[in-house]
This record gives C-alpha cells, structure tokens and sequence, in this order.
C-alpha cells in the first residue's frame, strides 16, 4: 500500500536531509583541513616566513636565499621525528662555505619523550652537541629567553666546520604542540652570528 505524503512533510524531509548533508560535508572539510595543516605548513612572503600550525611571523635577513627543505643544513640533531619549516642561507646553493650564514628552523616531535618546556628541549639538546664528531663546544649555556609571552631558552656553541675554519652557532629553542621549535643560526663569525640570532626577536605569534 503506497502512502501519499503531505506536501509538508515532504518539504520537512527534504529540509532535514539538506541539513544533514551540509553538516557531513562541513565536518569531513574541517577534518580534511585539520589533516592537511602538519608541523611544516607554512609560506614565505618577502622576506617573511609565516607557519601556519604553530601560528607564528618570523622575518629573516634582507636577500638571503630560501632553500628548499630537501637542502642539507648540516645542524638537524634530533632523536625524534623532525621537520625541516624553513631554510635560509646567504649561499644561494645552500652549500655552506666558510664565509657563508644560514638559519634554518626545524620542529621535532618531543611528545613521547618526556620534553615539556625549552629549558627541557635545550638541555637535550646540549647533550647532543657533545656528541657529534667533531664535537661542539658550548659557549654559553641555556638562557631563558621570553618572546610574545612564550618561553624560550638562548644557547651559543662552536665547531671546527674545516680545516682552519670554526663556525659559530645559536639556537633559540622552546616547546609548542609536543615539538621542540628550533631556531639555529650558523655564521663564520661571533657577531655575524649574534647579529643574524637577533633577528628571532622579531618572531610573532598569532594567537597573542
């Protein structure tokens, strides 16, 4: 027996069904979003490097070269998962000579081990210098370091790059979402160091 429906009811159906594929559609957008945003989702305009999933602006140095994340940095010390966000450098190749700068900035998965803050995340990440061959040499210990409201640590080391070249490093480090943010400088002086190691002040975060 076939029954007739209101012109209603059948209105009132049609209403419902549009609203539950409308909800469908609109949760798997935001969960396709949600999956496509990882650590390493950013861009660069000029001479600014946006990220997307941990929110913040960095502006690095005026005409240096932005290399692709496949480029060697030559710094990636790391025990867990890592991503490389960006890579900067004043070698256009990205090969480092002994004259050359860079900084890159790296996010390692510290979730599962333990890591909670940068003061955590530096002190790992000591441990490692003393690691590598040949070894870096620490020059100034983790300095708490705050930038828009989020804590940082500040460490300065060197290591012998080449035969008669010492290169001197920068790392500026905290933890965000589970990962260890790293900012590493590398510069063939003391003060081109510290001069490039400057410029991470100018981080922003949007979340503020």
């Amino acid at each position: 027996m076939s029954v007739l429906l209101d012109p209603r009811d059948k209105m009132m159906k049609f209403s419902q069904i549009a609203v539950f594929v409308v909800l469908l559609c609109g949760t798997a957008i935001a969960q396709k979003s949600e999956i496509l945003i990882g650590p390493d989702s950013g861009s660069v305009h000029g001479d600014e490097y946006k990220n997307d999933f941990f929110g913040f602006a960095y502006t690095f140095p005026k005409k240096w070269s932005v290399l692709s994340r496949q480029s060697q940095s030559g710094i990636r010390l790391s025990s867990g998962r890592l991503y490389t966000l960006f890579f900067a450098s004043t070698s256009p190749t990205g090969t480092m000579g002994p004259a050359d700068a860079g900084i890159v900035v790296l996010a390692e998965d510290v979730s599962l081990l333990g890591i909670r803050n940068g003061e955590g995340a530096a002190k790992k990440l000591v441990k490692l210098l003393a690691q590598t061959e040949p070894p870096h040499k620490v020059l100034l210990g983790p300095q708490e370091l705050v930038l828009e409201g989020k804590q940082f640590y500040r460490l300065e080391y060197e290591q012998q790059t080449f035969s008669t070249v010492t290169h001197h490093f920068c790392t500026v480090v905290g933890v965000l979402k589970g990962y260890a943010l790293r900012f590493s400088v590398i510069a063939d002086t003391q003060d081109h160091m510290r001069e490039t190691c400057a410029t991470i002040s100018s981080l922003r975060f949007s979340d503020r």
